[in-house]
């Protein structure tokens, strides 16, 4: 099931590679799978694309804190307190 969901988002992103949606689905797919380093490249990649989406931001903290990334979690709390 993830691979038909890693397989659809990706379909999205070739499409339209700044699909934010898509982007944090891919993350959230990757997250769930336990791939810490695919899961937050899709959501720095979700969050350049757009700075003030704390949405994106809390999730990329999320993300970073569950795998163990203090540094990575704080730099996004403190990304989203900035904007």
């Amino acid at each position: 099931l993830l691979d038909v969901a890693r397989g659809r988002y990706q379909a999205a992103l070739k499409a339209d590679p700044t699909n934010k949606p898509a982007l944090a689905g891919l993350a959230r797919m990757y997250r769930l799978a336990g791939d810490q380093e695919r899961a937050v490249a899709a959501l720095r990649q979700a969050v350049e694309l757009d700075p003030a989406d704390h949405g994106l931001t809390f999730q990329l903290c999320r993300t970073c804190f569950q795998f163990g990334d203090w540094s990575g979690a704080e730099a996004a709390c403190r990304r989203a307190l900035a904007a």
